[in-house]
Formats: structure tokens, sequence, C-alpha cells
């Protein structure tokens, strides 16, 4: 019976340890299993991280292009402001010379008209004169009716179209 006992005892314990064993080995593999998905997943964080890491590096590139195109429109818009304002100037200066301009060529036309108006009278002179003969050292070549200028009158007769030449002279080199 003791016999008996003691086999059926070393099946159970023969059952029972090919149970442990087949539960060693099940653990065994999963946890194989367990181990290799933690080396899987291990991977996957590391590359994970190094993407993120990648992704960090190029978001800051993009912020500091960022910054940069920021900062280069700021100074176009610096540039453009100060442009306008050049351009305002500018037009204010232009609105000047114009108005010079304007004048000069006023002052030219009283000028010709006044050059025009002394030639007039300067012709009208010549023919009120031209029937008088100058006196001094000279003979006379004609006797007749003719009333002589005195040396006064010749002076300012000479003086008068002095004056008209430079005065031709002087609106001539201010037409051109």
């Amino acid at each position: 019976v003791v016999a008996e006992a003691l086999k059926r005892l070393a099946e159970r314990a023969a059952d029972a340890t090919r149970q442990i064993e087949g539960l060693v080995k099940t653990i065994q593999a999963d946890t194989n299993e367990a181990i290799v998905s933690m080396e899987r997943s291990t991977t996957n964080v590391v590359a994970g991280a190094s993407s993120a890491e990648e992704a960090g590096k190029a978001l800051e590139k993009v912020e500091i292009f960022a910054n940069d195109l920021a900062a280069l429109v700021q100074r176009i818009t610096s540039e453009t402001s100060r442009q306008l304002e050049a351009t305002k100037t500018i037009d204010a200066e232009i609105g000047v010379v114009e108005k010079l301009a304007n004048q000069t060529a006023s002052t030219a036309n009283e000028t010709a008209q006044s050059t025009r108006a002394l030639s007039d009278l300067s012709g009208q002179l010549r023919e009120s004169v031209s029937g008088f003969r100058l006196s001094g050292g000279e003979e006379e070549e004609d006797e007749g009716d003719s009333p002589t200028l005195n040396e006064d009158e010749a002076e300012y007769q000479a003086a008068l179209e002095a004056a008209m030449a430079e005065d031709e002279e002087y609106t001539e080199a201010r037409a051109s």
C-alpha cells in the first residue's frame, strides 16, 4: 500500500513537475516575447526621441529663419519710409525749382519786352537825331541846314547804344 501510495505520489510529483516545467517554459516564452517587445519598444523610443530631437532642431531653424525674416521686413519697412520722406522732399524741391523756372521765364520775357521797347526807342532816337551832325575838329562836308550835336549829346547816344548792346547780350545769354 505504501508502495502504491509512493507510486501515486511519485506520479503526481512527476505530473506536477511536468506542469511546472510547462509553466516555466510558458513563462520563459512569455518573458522572451516581453524582452523582444521591450527591445522593439526601446528601439522605437530611441528612434522617436531621435525624431523628436531632429524636429526640435528643425523648429529652432524655422524660428531663427522667421526672426531673420521679421528683421528683414522691418528693415524694408524702415527703408521704404525713408524713401517716401525723400520722395516728398524731392517733390517739394521740384516745386520750388518749377516756381523759380517760371519766375526766370517771366523775368526773361519782361527783359525781352524791355529790350524790344528800348530798341524801338533807340530806333526812334536815331531817326530823330539822324538830321544832326557832330561838331568838332572835322571839316563839315555839308553846309546844309542840319543842326549839330554837342559833345554831351554824342556821349549820351554812345552810352545808350552800349547799354542796348549789353542788354541784348544779357537777354541772349539768359535765353540759351
